[in-house]
């Protein structure tokens, strides 16, 4: 009921600040599943990529693989042409081959 409540919130102030923390729970999240949590966020309540490219361009060259899959998992379910450029760049730089499966995979949706 919380995630549809905020839904209604695209456009007003509270969505800037929502959004605000989200970015700032992401970036200096205490934990790993604070910060999986706001990735997740950013997916589910805020759908326009103007809102979250930013976000989830950092996540996909994140130094923890979680973070990165979590982004993968996320961009697989709604490609956007803005985040091609990074996921070549994982493509090219993962030895993960889950990470580079979802890539691929993502950028063939493009």
């Amino acid at each position: 009921q919380a995630l549809d409540a905020a839904k209604v919130l695209h456009g007003h102030e509270l969505c800037i600040l929502l959004g605000e923390t989200l970015m700032r729970d992401f970036e200096e999240g205490a934990t790993l599943e604070v910060r999986l949590a706001a990735l997740q966020g950013f997916f589910t309540l805020l759908a326009p990529e103007k809102c979250r490219s930013s976000v989830v361009v950092k996540a996909l060259q994140d130094p923890e693989a979680k973070i990165r899959l979590r982004a993968l998992q996320g961009v697989v379910s709604s490609p956007g042409v803005v985040y091609k450029a990074a996921l070549e760049s994982l493509v090219k730089d993962s030895e993960a081959s889950t990470e580079v499966a979802l890539a691929l995979q993502a950028l063939s949706l493009l």
